[in-house]
């Protein structure tokens, strides 16, 4: 997975809201400027097929 998506100011400010301005995982506050959005399946899993089947079956 080596193609990135850059979103729009917008997009992220949607993001914020639609999620309250907590991460979506952790439940953490969100910085409005300093945060990563990942995909619904974050790219990074795509190296940790054990966690990546764990989170598959739990959608």
């Amino acid at each position: 997975m080596s193609v990135k998506y850059k979103f729009t100011p917008a997009q992220r400010y949607a993001v914020l809201k639609v999620f309250e301005h907590k991460c979506r995982w952790c439940n953490g506050l969100l910085d409005n400027f300093d945060f990563h959005i990942d995909h619904v399946i974050p790219e990074s899993l795509a190296k940790d097929p054990k966690e990546l089947s764990k989170i598959l079956e739990s959608y």
